[in-house]
C-alpha cells in the first residue's frame, strides 16, 4: 500500500514496534480504510505475520480495530485476528509505502481467537486483541 502524499512527523518514542530508521508515523484518520486494506502487519522484531484484512469502524466512522488476516501459506490457512486501532502504529516509508506495527508477538497473533463478526457485534472486547492501558 502506497500513499505518496504521506510526510507525517515522526515520534520515536511512541512507535508500537521498532521500525525502521526511515519509517514515519501516520494519523490513520488521515487514511480511508481502503487505503490500510492490504497493509503489512509486522511485530516487534520486524517479522511479517500478515496483513489488513478488513477495518473495523464505530458508529461515528472512527477505526476501532483491524482485522489482521494471520498466519497461513499463500493465503491458505489464514486466520482473521481483529487488533484494537489503539494498539498499533500506523508507519510509512519515503516511499509512502506504509506497514502496521503491533506490540504483540507472532505467537500471541496466532494464538488469539479467531474474528467473527457475530462475537464482535456481541462483545467487542472480548474478540479484540488490545495492549493494556498504561
Amino acid at each position: 500500500m502506497t500513499d505518496p502524499d504521506l510526510n507525517p512527523p515522526v515520534d520515536p518514542a511512541t512507535t508500537a514496534a521498532t521500525p525502521a530508521d526511515e519509517m514515519k508515523l501516520v494519523d490513520p484518520a488521515l487514511i480511508s480504510a481502503d487505503k490500510l486494506i492490504g497493509t503489512e502487519v509486522k511485530v516487534a522484531d520486524d517479522t511479517k505475520v500478515g496483513e489488513i484484512g478488513d477495518v473495523l469502524l464505530d458508529k461515528s466512522g472512527k477505526v476501532e480495530a483491524y482485522v489482521i488476516d494471520v498466519g497461513g501459506f499463500l493465503g491458505i490457512g489464514q486466520k482473521p485476528v481483529a487488533m484494537s486501532a489503539e494498539s498499533v502504529q500506523v508507519m510509512a516509508d519515503a516511499k509512502g509505502t506504509m506497514t502496521i506495527y503491533s506490540p504483540f508477538t507472532k505467537a500471541q497473533m496466532e494464538t488469539q481467537a479467531a474474528y467473527d463478526e457475530e462475537a464482535y457485534k456481541a462483545n467487542p472486547r472480548g474478540i479484540v486483541l488490545a495492549a493494556p492501558a498504561n
